[in-house]
């Protein structure tokens, strides 16, 4: 969850009132550096495609984490998010991309 000082917090349920939140990293764990790079969400909530803003190539090595919250959870019980690097195919160098979604559940508890 996110609390109302905007700290994200690990719980095992969001509750009534509460802002649903994922933390997610994202790693060039490839050789070269990348280029500018968008990445695309499907959150639980009534308009649940998300897609970001450019985002600055990284270094080989280099990552940076994102943190996503959310208010709105569609339905009661486990909920699906995920999020895909590149959706669009931009970076022609990555060659590997079985690493690039990420999924999670997200438990709304009322």
């Amino acid at each position: 969850i996110l609390t109302s000082d905007d700290v994200f917090v690990h719980a095992t349920s969001v509750q009534q009132g509460q802002k649903g939140a994922v933390v997610f990293d994202v790693k060039n764990i490839g050789g070269k550096a990348s280029s500018e790079w968008i990445f695309g969400g499907q959150i639980p909530t009534p308009n649940g495609n998300f897609t970001s803003q450019e985002q600055i190539g990284l270094a080989p090595e280099e990552g940076i984490r994102f943190t996503m919250a959310f208010s709105n959870i569609l339905n009661s019980g486990t909920n699906i998010v995920s999020f895909t690097v590149d959706p669009s195919l931009r970076i022609s160098s990555d060659t590997n991309r079985k690493n690039n979604t990420a999924t999670t559940t997200l438990f709304r508890n009322y």
